[in-house]
């Protein structure tokens, strides 16, 4: 059995899936780490390829356009947000609730 990441580890997984997305500069990957005490490095990276599509859905709808009509130019100004990231983490735990209580039921 392979034991969750620490504090530490959790920074550094964020740090690799974020190095080369445009990252907000007030986000903060030691406070991302400590919010996701238990997640394993596979939950970190859903959590930032889920906060990178929530930041461009976003993005999309500021500019008034479908994601599929966006233009590369346009993408400068996007930026992976706190709020994106937190709200990515929050589905996340939803999601490994959800699986466990089926995994669950199955057992019972």
């Amino acid at each position: 059995m392979i034991p969750f990441p620490n504090r530490k580890a959790r920074e550094e997984i964020f740090r690799v899936h974020l190095r080369r997305r445009p990252l907000d500069p007030a986000v903060s990957l030691a406070e991302l780490a400590a919010k996701t005490r238990g997640f394993s490095g596979a939950e970190i990276a859903a959590v930032c390829a889920r906060a990178a599509y929530l930041a461009l859905e976003a993005f999309a709808a500021s500019q008034g356009i479908p994601i599929s009509e966006l233009e590369l130019e346009r993408y400068q100004t996007l930026r992976i947000r706190r709020e994106d990231l937190l709200e990515a983490i929050r589905e996340v735990r939803q999601g490994r609730r959800a699986t466990c209580s089926r995994a669950r039921r199955r057992t019972t």
